[in-house]
């Protein structure tokens, strides 16, 4: 079971990832290197993110989604003879620190009131780098989202019964049991 404290790191920590990397996977350990518990916590959640399993897991669901090229045309197709090649290489960038992702293909598609928009179109291997941290950092933020929502919807209730800015007892909820 996740303590309030540890979902509370693990929110922090996708915040400055997603603010201070413009989702870079560089940014995934340089965000946090003034913090050494984060730090560490971090190192853990990479090797969990580049685990064996969650790999492969994340390998069978970018191929069941399947999707376009990017700008390398890489196809899903072939993404895992790719990764059977290369995948050591993409793996010790990415514990160093210094993978960058490629840039996405842009494409216009038409919009169903008329014109077009434009869709970015990421590699498949960004695509599947992406997929592994998701596997990792969902199940262990849906509950300290869970938890911040509700407590945003008691203070809510609250403010409209008039007690501004006071505390309903029921929104103080507890991830650790």
């Amino acid at each position: 079971m996740i303590t309030e404290a540890d979902a509370d790191k693990k929110v922090e920590k996708l915040k400055r990832v997603i603010e201070g990397s413009a989702g870079s996977m560089r940014g995934l350990l340089q965000a946090h290197q003034t913090d050494t518990a984060i730090n560490e916590h971090s190192e853990h959640l990479l090797e969990e993110v580049l685990s064996r399993q969650n790999m492969q897991q994340a390998l069978r669901r970018v191929v069941s989604n399947g999707g376009a090229p990017g700008i390398d045309g890489l196809r899903v197709e072939d993404l895992k003879a790719y990764c059977q090649a290369n995948w050591p290489e993409v793996r010790q960038q990415l514990l160093r620190g210094t993978y960058q992702p490629q840039a996405v293909r842009r494409v216009d598609i038409p919009k169903s009131g008329g014109g077009t928009r434009m869709l970015g179109i990421p590699t498949v291997v960004d695509r599947l780098i992406q997929q592994a941290i998701q596997q990792v950092l969902q199940p262990a933020l849906r509950g300290a989202i869970l938890s911040t929502q509700l407590w945003v919807s008691s203070w809510t209730q609250c403010t409209r019964c008039g007690k501004t800015g006071e505390r309903l007892s029921t929104g103080r909820l507890s991830l650790g049991g």
